[in-house]
């Protein structure tokens, strides 16, 4: 259901909105197919012309042509992640920014495995850290009544997109 259908100026953002008013009500995992459909290529085109990745071909088995992304720069993503690890180790007020990618990572279990040092497992001490902290942040109660729809709403979409890849390879 879209509450709002006026474009937000964004061209990848409008085209999803439009195909989401085009196409009639269906399950959230159809949605997001039918959304989804050619956006892989669109975001990578739109990172490679801000200079984020360019691309490469790769030959698996030395035969078999694909195309990969490689980061041309991983500062910005260095930054991200020192700013995260900062607000679940020094425990600084999270900004906007940081507050709703703690929310994303917390609603698909890995903000432990995306923030702890490459190379760790899930089941690290450092790693099952990461997560109590971000648990516990985002339980605090000012924090909670404000990230609790959209932290739902993400666990819904992930649970219908795993119920739904469930029921295609079965």
């Amino acid at each position: 259901m879209v509450r709002d259908s006026r474009p937000v100026g964004d061209p990848l953002l409008d085209r999803g909105l439009a195909v989401l008013l085009k196409e009639t009500p269906s399950l959230p995992a159809v949605a997001l197919w039918r959304v989804g459909r050619g956006l892989r290529e669109q975001v990578y085109a739109r990172l490679a012309d801000g200079g984020f990745v360019r691309p490469t071909v790769h030959r698996r088995w030395g035969l078999f042509p694909s195309q990969r992304w490689l980061v041309t720069d991983s500062g910005h993503k260095d930054l991200v992640r020192a700013g995260l690890r900062d607000v679940l180790t020094v425990k600084r007020a999270p900004s906007d920014h940081e507050l709703s990618l703690l929310v994303l990572l917390n609603a698909v279990s890995a903000v432990g495995q995306a923030l702890s040092e490459p190379g760790l497992k899930d089941s690290s001490p450092q790693v099952r850290a990461l997560d109590r902290r971000a648990d516990a942040l985002l339980a605090a109660p000012p924090v909670e009544r404000s990230v609790q729809p959209p932290l739902e709403a993400v666990r819904g979409v992930m649970a219908e997109v795993i119920k739904g890849a469930s029921e295609t390879s079965a």
